[in-house]
């Protein structure tokens, strides 16, 4: 059978699947968890050493299992640690270990070279013939972490559904599959260029733009299909000559000298964009998650202000919830316009929206950047927030509440680093958050939950997330972290 007829059969089967009462309703189903990371090569070798570690930030999704129906699959490339499943279960006091156990089918390839797990999983019949067994007759969707032909041959070969778009929609999550969605949606975004291929490409936007904008500082070039701001390279613009005179070119040519080796061949292998690089008062780089469910229904799930580092200022580091609310609810309107638009064509699943957000005057100006059509960075707080907290986030206001009405803030890193830890036993971490004060209370539903604790005998890098019941709370417990390692 043709590929995309079976894999559209499999998909009229999703709605039932996933059903919006997931977390309450007590029909037998099955959740699979399969954090894929296909990406672009010169991406997946960019992170091919984090990718076993970066998986287990899904590892939230054990949670789910607080309802007595539901069963997990968490698929993965290296074994997870039980010590990781049992401190997740030890965030919700009620839930009760031998049982999570008992529904839960943790299935590895133990293989952490490049290719991606959906990949690797089609040449192992038997560990999808594992699946199928665990999941038996009961309604089964895959939750991926983003869907290409890999993910797609996965559900066709299983039987199973994806909780995603079609591989074919994968081009409207590249940077210039964003910028046309957003001029179709009607949302402000930089002024630029598309079809980038080379050097020459980038100096004749940088030209275009000068001329409408002579005072234009940076230009940023964004690799079409990065993620996290890893393909991002800002290029200074000042001190030029005049716009227009023959000098220009020259002088732009001579600075797109100092490209980083690796970028010119990925550049030419994949293209990019180059556009205008917002500047402006009080800088902040916000983003909007949004779902479109199976019924296709446009939702706002979150708003967060971006934490961004790195050489080039654009590498996301981590997240504040939610994002300020004097123009949060700008950018969500903002987020829904592109959300229809995108399931319009058929886009199914979670994404995100990333915006420049500048002070004007007494109010703000934001500019839509890229759409990550996949899950991010900000997924599995606002995922572990959710199964904690069970709120609902309005995105009118721009606020959190519980499910007892309470307001809820919180502050989230993928990229706590220091060398130092490598050594260090990720056990340790956990007990010495718990020693300062600063674990999770179930009770006060505040503190500390931390993740991605694989990634320290790699680089010494570890995540968390710091839930507060006032914005100052988050930040504090944040700031109180580092200092229990040293």
């Amino acid at each position: 059978m043709d590929p995309d007829v079976a894999y559209a059969q499999l998909q009229s089967r999703l709605a039932h699947a996933w059903r919006p009462d997931l977390l309450t309703s007590r029909e037998p189903r099955v959740v699979i968890m399969m954090p894929s990371f296909s990406m672009a090569p010169a991406l997946l070798a960019h992170y091919a050493e984090r990718i076993p570690a970066l998986e287990q930030r899904d590892l939230y999704s054990v949670l789910l299992l607080a309802n007595p129906s539901l069963r997990v699959v968490y698929l993965s490339v290296r074994r997870i640690p039980e010590y990781l499943v049992d401190y997740v279960v030890s965030l919700v006091p009620s839930l009760d270990l031998a049982d999570v156990h008992r529904r839960l089918a943790l299935i590895t390839v133990d293989d952490a070279s490049p290719p991606s797990l959906a990949a690797k999983l089609l040449d192992r019949p038997d560990l999808l013939a594992r699946v199928r067994d665990f999941v038996g007759s009961d309604p089964a969707m895959i939750e991926p972490w983003n869907v290409t032909q890999a993910e797609r041959d996965v559900a066709i070969a299983l039987g199973i559904p994806l909780h995603g778009s079609h591989p074919r929609l994968l081009a409207l999550g590249s940077k210039s599959g964003s910028r046309r969605t957003f001029a179709q949606a009607g949302v402000p975004h930089p002024a630029g260029a598309n079809s980038v291929t080379c050097p020459a490409d980038i100096v004749q936007a940088a030209i275009t733009l000068r001329r409408t904008d002579p005072q234009l500082s940076a230009l940023v070039v964004k690799l079409d299909n990065s993620a996290a701001g890893d393909g991002n390279v800002v290029v200074d613009l000042r001190g030029l000559p005049t716009s227009g005179t023959p000098a220009e070119r020259a002088a732009l040519e001579s600075r797109l000298l100092a490209l980083p080796d690796w970028y010119v061949p990925a550049l030419e292998a994949e293209g990019a964009i180059a556009e205008a690089l917002i500047q402006g008062d009080d800088y902040r780089s916000p983003s909007v998650q949004l779902t479109v469910t199976p019924d296709g229904d446009t939702e706002v799930l979150s708003t967060h202000d971006q934490i961004l580092g790195g050489e080039s200022g654009q590498v996301y580091e981590g997240c504040r919830f939610p994002a300020d609310e004097a123009y949060a609810g700008q950018i969500a309107e903002y987020g829904l316009r592109i959300g229809r638009q995108l399931a319009s064509k058929g886009v199914i699943g979670r994404f995100g929206v990333d915006f420049a957000t500048v002070r004007q005057g007494a109010g703000w100006e934001s500019y839509a950047l890229e759409i990550n059509l996949r899950k991010g960075g900000t997924t599995h707080p606002f995922g572990t927030a959710q199964l904690l907290l069970h709120g609902e986030y309005d995105a009118r206001a721009g606020t959190y509440r519980d499910d007892s009405g309470q307001p809820r803030y919180y502050v989230s890193t993928d990229n706590l680093l220091d060398p130092r830890w490598r050594t260090m036993d990720p056990q340790e971490v956990i007990r010495r958050v718990d020693q300062a004060g600063l674990a999770w209370d179930p009770s006060r539903r505040t503190g500390v939950a931390v993740h991605m604790l694989g990634c320290l005998p790699i680089d010494g890098r570890f995540g968390f997330t710091a839930f507060g019941a006032t914005r100052a709370e988050a930040e504090d417990l944040y700031a109180a972290v580092p200092p229990t390692l040293a």
